[in-house]
């Protein structure tokens, strides 16, 4: 695979003295394109999703007592009602279940908005070059 076309130097610079202090090409056109992506992502705009392992949500019915399952139940309705020690693992298996799941849609939120200002860049470039 090849590396995207960079489209050359945003900002050259003809100055020897500048480029042999700084040792770098400096930002290059496809930097400045996606920097400056609208911040809109457009709903066309399909991206490459996160892999994200999410533990599985312990389910309630499994539990061996009864009145574990409906205390179980009682507590998955309202996080308020509080849990019997015996069943803290329960509400832990819970919570990791949930944070994971918020962490991935975070994640994949980022890696949409990443993917979509390089995805507008590339574009840029390749209308430029007709």
């Amino acid at each position: 695979m090849s590396p995207a076309p960079t489209g050359g130097p945003a900002f050259p610079q003809n100055d020897a003295a500048v480029n042999r202090i700084n040792n770098e090409a400096g930002m290059t056109l496809r930097d400045w394109f996606a920097t400056h992506a609208p911040a809109q992502i457009p709903e066309w705009f399909k991206h490459a999703t996160v892999s994200w392992e999410i533990p599985p949500h312990p389910d309630y019915t499994k539990l061996e007592k009864p009145e574990h399952q409906e205390l179980a139940r009682q507590w998955q309705q309202d996080p308020c009602f509080d849990l019997p020690a015996e069943l803290s693992w329960y509400g832990d298996k819970v919570n990791e279940h949930l944070a994971a799941k918020s962490q991935r849609k975070d994640a994949d939120a980022a890696a949409r908005m990443i993917q979509w200002r390089w995805h507008y860049a590339d574009m840029m470039l390749e209308e430029r070059s007709r």
